[in-house]
């Protein structure tokens, strides 16, 4: 992935470079101490990706389907992402991989830390303050990106987030045991079967708005 940084010499830190108009509307501190990480800092992230990532699939997107549509469609092959897209959208999701893999190491989840799709998903699942070293059977809650939820209500917007329906039977089953590192794993194969790295971008954000309307039901 190609995002230009520029150094800080007395911190152990670089700042992304805004790529262009269209690509990044604020730049963020990646840094490699996940200390420096804190709930404000993720959801502004999570909310800049989510808005850079949808305003390039809204150049793209066919007028006769709305964004979600199109995203599921991506996911599951059925369209193609212009090469252009998939660069941009690539770009604007180097902050999320340094907090994903940060993320990893600091709280040694098994997750592979040379396949960027487990760490895109493991940073879009988890914001700083959540739990992750916990594991859970799928009647009780959990705290993802801050928020206490059910394990149901994530499987479901898991499914949600991949269009894939067998995750969602998965998540709901009462014999299931639940982790960071086996959903993560779950959600980066099911989300970067057609698109990789890109595709688990995509979906992390749209996991992100169906977790809002969760909490709002």
């Amino acid at each position: 992935m190609s995002l230009i940084f520029s150094s800080c010499s007395t911190h152990d830190e670089v700042t992304a470079e805004k790529l262009d108009a269209n690509t990044s509307k604020v730049n963020f501190t990646t840094s490699s101490r996940l200390q420096d990480y804190n709930e404000e800092y993720y959801q502004n992230m999570m909310s800049t990706l989510r808005s850079n990532i949808d305003d390039i699939l809204n150049e793209s997107k066919p007028a006769n389907i709305d964004l979600y549509d199109y995203k599921v469609r991506l996911l599951k092959g059925e369209l193609k992402l212009p090469e252009k897209s998939y660069q941009r959208i690539s770009n604007v999701s180097e902050n999320l991989l340094t907090y994903g893999r940060n993320l990893a190491t600091t709280n040694n989840v098994d997750v592979n830390l040379e396949d960027d799709s487990e760490l895109l998903a493991l940073g879009g699942l988890f914001s700083p303050g959540d739990n992750i070293n916990v594991t859970f059977p799928s009647d009780s809650q959990v705290v993802v990106n801050g928020n206490t939820l059910t394990w149901g209500e994530v499987g479901y917007c898991v499914a949600a987030a991949v269009g894939a329906d067998f995750i969602w039977a998965i998540g709901a089953s009462t014999t299931a045991t639940w982790g960071a590192a086996s959903l993560t794993r779950l959600f980066a194969k099911a989300a970067s079967r057609f698109l990789g790295p890109v595709g688990v971008a995509i979906a992390v954000v749209t996991f992100g708005v169906c977790i809002a309307n969760e909490l709002n039901d």
